[in-house]
């Protein structure tokens, strides 16, 4: 897999604006976070 590729593809549906502006202003620091815990929960058999 090419390291330019995204890991993962997320669309979310939420309440308001506000709460998308915080979600993306958040994410840039927390992708890795939200990534490590799709995994574990996906994985956990």
């Amino acid at each position: 897999m090419g390291s330019d590729l995204p890991l993962v593809e997320l669309k979310m549906v939420v309440e308001s604006r506000e709460n998308a502006a915080f979600i993306h202003k958040n994410w840039q620091s927390r992708a890795g976070a939200v990534y490590g815990a799709l995994c574990d929960n996906l994985l956990d058999g």
